[in-house]
């Protein structure tokens, strides 16, 4: 990213500038308590010891020639000024998409755990059961026994099939699920 109308990191105190710019930051992911205690303690550490070489890079800055002292200092600034916009663009997700992820990626596993051939002969297997039950029952009563006796066909064409076997509380809740859709 080139700024030609401001070159701030040109400017004497531009290093600090950088280091404080990081240390704000740290301050902020610590302050908002959104950090695992693991990540705080980590981000806690890499604070104390940013300032710490800080202070020791300005120590011995101080100790050579100004003009190069000067100019180190201004590289050292660029680099580090470079390098957090590179992480600031990149396309890993950091803490903060962490939540994001987490909700994303269940759909598409759901999705793609829907349309496996184990699931879809479950389906098959579940909704041919519940349709010869509905053309028998009106869907009152209690779907938890009509579930017991609908899990032991389903269960015998899923052996069939060569998949293993529901429970009949999976039974039950498909079947409150094909009863809500067809009422």
């Amino acid at each position: 990213m080139q700024d030609d109308a401001l070159d701030w990191l040109a400017a004497p105190g531009a290093l600090a500038a950088v280091i404080h710019q990081s240390l704000w930051l740290g301050d902020l992911a610590l302050a908002k308590g959104s950090l695992s205690p693991a990540d705080a303690e980590a981000v806690h550490q890499w604070r104390v010891d940013l300032q710490a070489e800080g202070e020791r890079l300005c120590a011995a800055l101080s100790r050579i020639a100004a003009a190069d002292a000067a100019e180190i200092e201004h590289c050292v600034a660029r680099l580090l000024y470079g390098a957090g916009w590179i992480w600031h663009l990149h396309p890993i997700p950091t803490p903060n998409a962490r939540k994001t992820v987490i909700r994303e990626t269940p759909r598409g596993m759901r999705a793609a755990k829907a349309s496996s051939p184990k699931s879809q002969a479950i389906d098959r297997a579940c909704e041919a059961e519940f349709v010869k039950r509905l053309a028998t029952w009106d869907g009152k009563g209690k779907a938890w026994t009509h579930a017991g006796h609908a899990v032991v066909k389903i269960n015998a064409s899923l052996k069939e099939q060569g998949y293993g076997p529901l429970s009949q509380d999976t039974v039950r809740r498909r079947l409150q699920k094909f009863l809500d859709q067809h009422r």
